[in-house]
C-alpha cells in the first residue's frame, strides 16, 4: 500500500479491493467501504500528537468510535482495483474530532462516510491536547455537511426502546465481535443489523427455511455507540 499523501481534499491513502470486501453482485459491499474508511482513519500520521505521546506528556488514553456513516455510492472492482480514500476533518470538538471520508476510484466517487472518535480514559472524555489540535487543524475540511448527516446525530427517544419495534431478533455477540475497548466493534455491529434485516424479510415474505435469502444489500450504515 502507498503511504498517506497530502490532498487539497484531505489525506490520500489508497487501499486494494480485496476479496473479503465484494458483495455478492462481485462489486464490493458497503462493508468493503466501511473497511476502506478504517483502514485509511488508521493510518493517518498525526506527529505533533505521536511526538507528544513518545515524551510521556499525554495519556493513558483510549480512541472511542462513538459514531459513524458509510454509503456505497457505486460499484467498484474487481479484487485488486485501486481504491483512493481522502480523509479530512469536518469538526473538532473539546474531546472529539468527527472526520470526513471519500472514495474514489480515478474520477469515480464510489463511497463516503463521517466517523467521530472520543479520547477517553476511565474516568471520561478527555479534552484534546494542543499538539493535536494543531495536527488536525493541518486537515480540516471545507464545509460541506448537511444537515442530518452528521455521524453523532442521536435517535430520537422513542427509538431507544424495544417496544418502539414490530419485529425483533435475538442475538448473541461473539468473542470476535469485542475489540481492545470492550466494545462491539463497528463492523461486527453492522452485521448484527443485517442479520436482523434478513431474518425480517425471511419471516415477512415465508420463505421457508433453508431457503434463500432476496439479495437486498444495504447501501449505507449509520450506527451510534449508545451505551456498552
Amino acid at each position: 500500500m502507498n503511504s498517506p499523501e497530502n490532498q487539497s481534499a484531505g489525506v490520500q491513502v489508497d487501499v486494494p479491493v480485496r476479496q473479503a470486501d465484494l458483495g455478492r453482485d462481485g462489486s464490493a459491499s458497503t462493508m468493503g467501504v466501511a473497511r476502506w474508511l478504517e483502514d485509511a482513519r488508521i493510518r493517518l500520521r498525526l506527529h505533533r500528537f505521536e511526538r507528544l505521546i513518545g515524551e510521556k506528556g499525554f495519556g493513558p488514553f483510549r480512541i472511542l468510535l462513538v459514531g459513524q456513516r458509510v454509503s456505497r455510492l457505486a460499484p467498484a472492482g474487481p479484487v485488486g482495483t485501486r481504491v483512493q480514500v481522502h480523509t479530512g476533518v469536518r469538526r473538532v470538538g473539546r474531546s472529539s474530532v468527527t472526520f470526513g471520508q471519500e472514495a474514489m476510484v480515478g474520477d469515480k466517487r464510489v463511497g463516503s462516510g463521517d466517523a467521530t472518535v472520543v479520547l477517553a480514559d476511565n474516568s471520561g472524555p478527555l479534552r484534546l491536547p494542543d499538539e493535536l489540535i494543531a495536527d488536525l487543524d493541518e486537515m480540516q475540511l471545507p464545509e460541506t455537511g448537511v444537515a442530518g448527516e452528521s455521524a453523532t446525530t442521536r435517535p430520537r427517544p422513542e427509538r431507544l426502546h424495544r417496544a418502539h419495534y414490530a419485529y425483533w431478533v435475538p442475538l448473541r455477540s461473539r468473542i470476535g465481535d469485542v475489540d481492545s475497548n470492550q466494545h462491539v466493534n463497528f463492523i461486527a455491529l453492522a452485521t448484527w443489523y443485517d442479520e436482523a434485516v434478513a431474518a425480517f424479510i425471511l419471516d415477512s415474505i415465508g420463505t421457508a427455511v433453508g431457503g434463500s435469502v432476496p439479495d437486498l444489500p444495504p447501501r449505507s450504515y449509520q450506527i451510534q455507540y449508545l451505551a456498552r
